[in-house]
């Protein structure tokens, strides 16, 4: 019974930190998209003003 609700715990621990981790690296890649559009912005005023 102990080992049953131990290995349990383990298999819960283990789901956590999977999700943890995936919740991690989906924010750093919505940051590097959320960067790459302020860059695309930017660069399109800069145009924008040397067109003028």
């Amino acid at each position: 019974m102990v080992g049953a609700v131990t290995g349990e715990w383990a298999w819960a621990a283990g789901g956590a930190a999977i999700g943890a981790a995936g919740g991690f690296l989906y924010d750093q890649q919505k940051q590097r998209e959320q960067r790459a559009y302020e860059q695309g912005v930017q660069a399109g005023k800069a145009k924008a003003t040397t067109t003028k």
